[in-house]
């Protein structure tokens, strides 16, 4: 027999299913509209004297932009600078947040930039907050300035708009190191210790307004844990990525033997493998290479579609790269006693046992690790021209 259930009793049933289906759509109560957000590009971080100097770079929404912010030309500055010093990054940031009338918003923000002091006396106390603190990007990319880094706020880039995007652009296209927020905070974190930031160097910052380019501006700098105690300029810096298994495209320009001027190729393709080896004692590493490239310009009277000279140009390629590595071994493993190339975590992960026994005298025997490179490079394309460009055919022949 069916029961009978009273029809007010199923209304009852049915209003508390709907309520029920409601309670996954509820709004978020804690929202801020983006009208009341101060949205935050770029931030740099200096030291002054026992202060901390932190400067944000806002973005300023379109539509609230005041007529006289809008120059004759088409210069339309689309962000402001606001800065304050505080005992500390969160002290000085709730200052700037005091001054500001809108909520700032710290999840668009993409570039940090270290004074080079800050850099020097260390950055511990910065990345812990960046890393506690909710609202900063983990893939946020960090930089290192020469001098004061607040500055470089006051950069307006004619294709970008501000330096914050210009500067991961730079990055982004492998002009440099790639290094982020966690990249960072787990290089110092390490077995060596040792860490890598881009360094841009401001001596050849040149205007961006004026000659509207960034110029050769990224070095890297090397830290020890947490502190900067140096850097190495570009050329270093390619033979240390190379190190690192971190170089994606290079140019390297040769000079044959006999010839004035010189034959370039682009790098393309690039591995590098590190292997490890501890035999009598002695702590030896092994960097194999391969790269491949192309042939971009031959301004010599060579024809590289010759065997004997495409084995030439292949040998010339790789004594090239062995000098930019020796260079860089050089400078930081002898001078700066640092291991940024993975070395430690290449012998831990080989000899576990072993490593146990020195990762505390690691900075010691670093020094004095035996590198051996051996590098096989291809030059697979040489171009489209069978001859050198603008040579006639018998001279080339002659050649």
């Amino acid at each position: 027999m069916k029961r009978y259930v009273p029809i007010s009793r199923k209304k009852s049933l049915l209003v508390l299913l709907v309520f029920i289906c409601l309670l996954p759509l509820t709004g978020c109560w804690d929202r801020i509209e983006t009208t009341e957000m101060a949205i935050v590009l770029t931030t740099t971080i200096d030291k002054s004297k026992d202060q901390t100097k932190v400067s944000v770079q806002v973005l300023i929404p379109k539509g609230e932009k005041s007529a006289g912010q809008a120059k004759a030309g088409g210069d339309d500055k689309s962000t402001i600078v606001r800065t304050a010093l505080g005992k500390n990054v969160s002290d000085a940031m709730s200052k700037i947040q005091a001054k500001t009338p809108r909520e700032l918003f710290w999840g668009q923000c993409r570039v940090y930039i270290f004074g080079e002091q800050a850099a020097k006396e260390g950055l511990h106390d910065e990345i812990d907050f960046f890393v506690r603190h909710p609202e900063p990007r983990n893939r946020s990319y960090l930089f290192v300035s020469e001098g004061d880094a607040a500055h470089l706020l006051t950069l307006q880039s004619p294709l970008e708009g501000y330096i914050g995007k210009s500067l991961r652009k730079l990055v982004d296209e492998r002009m440099g190191p790639v290094v982020t927020l966690k990249d960072f905070q787990q290089m110092v974190t390490g077995e060596a210790g040792g860490a890598i930031l881009p360094y841009i160097n401001t001596k050849n910052l040149e205007q961006i307004e004026e000659k509207e380019t960034l110029g050769p501006i990224l070095e890297t700098s090397i830290f020890k844990k947490d502190k900067m105690i140096g850097k190495i300029n570009p050329e270093m810096t390619k033979g240390l990525l190379w190190l690192r298994n971190e170089i994606l495209e290079a140019v390297v320009a040769v000079k044959p033997q006999g010839e004035k001027e010189t034959i370039t190729m682009e790098l393309t393709q690039e591995h590098t493998d590190i292997a490890p080896k501890i035999e009598n004692n002695k702590w030896k590493i092994t960097a194999n290479i391969r790269t491949e490239g192309s042939i971009v310009e031959n301004t010599t009277n060579l024809d590289v579609m010759k065997p004997e000279i495409n084995k030439m140009i292949q040998k010339k390629l790789a004594k090239a790269i062995q000098q930019r590595l020796n260079q860089t071994l050089e400078k930081v493993q002898k001078e700066m006693k640092t291991d940024v190339f993975h070395f430690a975590e290449a012998f831990e992960r080989k000899y576990p046992d072993k490593w146990d026994k020195v990762k505390d005298r690691w900075d010691e025997i670093f020094p004095q690790v035996e590198v051996g490179i051996d590098i096989k490079a291809y030059v697979r394309r040489p171009g489209l021209g069978t001859r050198p460009g603008g040579l006639p055919k018998q001279e080339g022949e002659k050649k």
